[in-house]
């Protein structure tokens, strides 16, 4: 419920400053979308993230570990112990699904130096695995979109393509349109 009122309120605040905005480009006047949604299915259509359903994934089994510009991978999400604002599994019109963050600005640790993670504005593309448990781990990779003003500020940084295990499942914005959030129904 606290996921989806935050949507709710992130959608109407992007929708305000792109349409809204008659000086649209100048600073201060950022659209930034950064989520990829999936709707997780069996060959059934069984919900694979709704805990009433016994074959279900369990929540506190899955692991995010994103690859970051020097090659790392490195464990971001665990459930109640790491990072709990990359992945969330919400209720979005009455069905289970889950919202991943697809840029990680944490810094790591490589052979004794800090490696930056990717800021979204700067981020061309990103690697996810998600280990839905001890047996099953898929890749989600992502590209995005910026786009800046005359004077150089980011006017948007957007979610462009999303592949899951190599297939393309969210077409890039020029297909899908501006405005159209990076969300899949993912059957496995």
């Amino acid at each position: 419920m606290k996921h989806t009122k935050y949507l709710a309120i992130l959608t109407t605040l992007i929708v305000i400053i792109f349409f809204g905005s008659c000086d649209f480009g100048n600073e201060g006047n950022a659209v930034v979308d950064m989520e990829f949604t999936m709707f997780i299915t069996d060959k059934n259509n069984n919900n694979l993230l709704d805990t009433l359903n016994s074959e279900a994934y369990n929540p506190d089994s899955i692991k995010l570990y994103r690859v970051f510009s020097d090659n790392c991978v490195e464990l971001i999400y665990e459930k109640n112990k790491i990072h709990s604002s990359f992945f969330d599994i919400t209720k979005i019109s009455g069905k289970s699904m889950a919202i991943l963050s697809l840029v990680n600005s944490t810094p790591h640790i490589h052979n004794g130096k800090e490696v930056k993670g990717n800021t979204f504005k700067d981020a061309e593309n990103s690697t996810t695995y998600i280990s839905w448990d001890s047996k099953d781990t898929d890749t989600i990779y992502a590209t995005f979109y910026h786009s800046k003003s005359k004077n150089g500020k980011s006017t948007m940084d957007m979610v462009n393509e999303v592949y899951y295990n190599g297939n393309l499942v969210v077409e890039n914005l020029e297909k899908r349109g501006l405005m159209s959030p990076a969300k899949a129904h993912i059957i496995k």
